[in-house]
């Protein structure tokens, strides 16, 4: 995941409420379950949406976790 953050694959949109990060170049091989333990440590999410392809069965290696704090915007800093 450090990987991730510093290939550039995380970017933070600020919304008015509720702070959002998205995530990119996630290797297949990487759970859903994983993520959301990666992510909770800079806070409580409120959200995510991980699209799925049913063709392959896989993700597509694609996150949003929306967070119900400032913690991340924190934490990226």
């Amino acid at each position: 995941m450090a990987a991730l953050a510093a290939n550039g694959a995380v970017a933070l949109r600020r919304n008015i409420s509720w702070p959002v990060a998205f995530v990119r170049k996630i290797p297949w091989t990487v759970a859903s379950s994983q993520l959301r333990e990666h992510f909770v440590q800079f806070g409580r999410i409120r959200k995510r949406i991980v699209p799925f392809d049913k063709e392959i069965g896989f993700h597509k290696g694609l996150d949003w976790v929306q967070f119900s704090s400032e913690e991340l915007q924190n934490a990226l800093q």
